[in-house]
């Protein structure tokens, strides 16, 4: 989200009011330096906060005219809007770590899971390939795909649960010369060498 204020519209008040007060000091025979400053600091902060806020509210945030935009604010409308519990916007780390245990609670909610963090890449893919598995055996995919795919889709990963560094597979030599042969065969139907002089 990029937040636009109208910084050049504030700046050109601004120094519409500081002409005014400061031509009104002369005029006046009151004029000083620290006056001036202070009045500078009172008009920009002012035309600025309006601006700020005009733009804050275009993009949707709740902020009351009296209410600065402070750390807090900024937070709990960023958490508003995003629908993340967010601590502290200000810090990486912390922002990282809300958006982690958002995205786990999320997880955890729609598969059952008990995740402690996405973070953890080796933890997610196992306990998501858990959730799969048990799903599966349970006959839970049968509602996705067809009865006769879900049952032979069902019994090979069941199959293969079961099994699983139990049996190991081995390819023979023969038999990949074998195959070997009969891919070459099919090539050569489909493909004729055309001799070029």
């Amino acid at each position: 989200m990029k937040i636009t204020i109208a910084h050049k519209e504030a700046l050109f008040g601004a120094a519409k009011d500081i002409t005014i007060d400061l031509v009104n000091q002369l005029k006046g025979g009151s004029y000083s330096p620290n006056a001036i400053w202070e009045s500078l600091k009172v008009i920009l902060l002012s035309r600025m906060t309006k601006h700020c806020y005009a733009a804050m509210r275009r993009h949707g945030f709740e902020i009351a005219d009296d209410e600065l935009p402070t750390k807090q604010v900024l937070t709990r409308e960023i958490s508003r809007k995003t629908g993340i519990e967010f601590s502290d916007i200000t810090n990486h780390e912390a922002v990282i770590s809300d958006i982690d245990k958002h995205v786990t609670n999320k997880i955890n909610v729609a598969l059952s899971t008990n995740l402690v963090s996405v973070m953890d890449q080796a933890a997610l893919k196992s306990g998501i390939v858990d959730v799969i598995v048990a799903q599966v055996g349970a006959g839970g995919i049968g509602a996705v795909m067809n009865g006769a795919r879900a049952n032979m889709l069902r019994s090979g990963i069941v199959y293969a649960v079961a099994f699983e560094g139990k049996q190991t597979f081995n390819v023979s030599t023969e038999h990949r010369k074998m195959m070997q042969r009969i891919y070459q065969r099919r090539y050569r139907r489909t493909h004729k060498k055309v001799w070029i002089d």
